[in-house]
């Protein structure tokens, strides 16, 4: 079956077929606000505000979550397993 199924997982919420994606907590935003801030601060704190900054922009990139990139979720199986199959008769997406 899985050789006609573009995609690694399925979605469990959707159904949508997919190779999953990471998404970085916190937003870009408040990263871009952060490093600023710690810009200017680093002249009177010899540059430690930095540190924070960096280990925040880490922080970020290592503990993304991988998601659904239809509708976000995070409950998604292997396109194989059979709790995949099932979801991926039931949606139509097979012939039975």
């Amino acid at each position: 079956m899985s050789e006609n199924i573009k995609g690694s997982h399925v979605c469990s919420l959707c159904g949508s077929i997919m190779i999953h994606m990471k998404k970085a907590k916190s937003n870009f935003l408040t990263e871009l606000i952060l490093w600023i801030v710690c810009l200017v601060l680093a002249m009177f704190t010899a540059g430690i505000s930095l540190a924070f900054a960096l280990v925040f922009s880490l922080w970020r990139m290592i503990s993304g979550r991988k998601v659904c990139p239809k509708c976000d979720s995070e409950t998604f199986v292997g396109v194989d397993t059979p709790m995949g199959k099932k979801i991926i008769k039931d949606m139509g997406f097979v012939p039975s």
